[in-house]
């Protein structure tokens, strides 16, 4: 089950966030790294170290919506079978730790001590040796050695997105303005007169509408105003 939900993620993984790669990768040049490898370095190539550079994690992909604001669709009840990953990319990354020897790739590592290896893979006379390095790092990680680009997924089972969807749309948008206020959403008896158009008889101009977005206190301070609830027409 588990192996057909990676499946299914890897899919949308595929198309959604590496579209601009694709084109370029056959299936078996994308893997995933077991969590514990993917720190590992390799230090074949003088003077420098290959690693993983890790893109920052994705948002989680779903949460355990309240009934307050998912109705018949709420799945806050069963939020253990809820399937909720996030997801982070990672990148074949060249550190200099000193000078290498080699011009061109001396310029490569001017902006940043970094390099994507890809890019340093282009310069003549180097890319057996760097090529040789890769195979080592490969080997750590425990991927296929026609590996390209690797990624990760982590089950988001403890993550405050999957418990909150607040928390999930702030991270997906910048703002959870789109729901409505968390207060109100948590009430789980949503005031009977939500609905209901009240009449301030003795203020006929008076009229207040609820909205059944929002919930409303009223406080009288005037008793000697009569109110009826949605009143039958005369």
């Amino acid at each position: 089950m588990y192996m057909s939900f990676n499946f299914f993620f890897l899919n949308i993984f595929l198309h959604q966030i590496i579209a601009k790669e694709i084109n370029k990768l056959k299936f078996q040049e994308l893997n995933e790294v077991s969590p514990g490898s993917e720190n590992s370095t390799d230090g074949t190539f003088p003077n420098t170290q290959l690693f993983v550079k890790w893109d920052n994690w994705s948002c989680c992909s779903a949460c355990c919506c309240p009934k307050s604001l998912c109705g018949q669709l709420a799945t806050a009840d069963k939020c253990n079978s809820v399937k909720s990953v996030k997801h982070r990319r990672g990148h074949f990354t060249l550190k200099r730790l000193a000078d290498t020897g080699n011009r061109e790739l001396e310029n490569l590592f001017k902006s940043a001590n970094e390099a994507r290896l890809i890019e340093a893979m282009k310069i003549n006379g180097i890319e057996k040796k760097l090529h040789d390095s890769k195979l080592a790092l490969i080997k750590k990680l425990g991927v296929s050695s026609e590996t390209q680009l690797v990624f990760q997924i982590l089950d988001c089972k403890d993550d405050i997105q999957k418990k909150d969807c607040w928390e999930l749309a702030t991270c997906r948008f910048g703002t959870s303005n789109m729901l409505p206020e968390k207060e109100i959403a948590t009430i789980v008896e949503r005031d009977v007169c939500e609905n209901a158009t009240i009449f301030v008889l003795r203020d006929a101009h008076n009229i207040l509408s609820l909205q059944s977005d929002k919930l409303y206190s009223h406080l009288l301070t005037d008793y000697s105003r009569t109110i009826a609830v949605n009143p039958p027409l005369i």
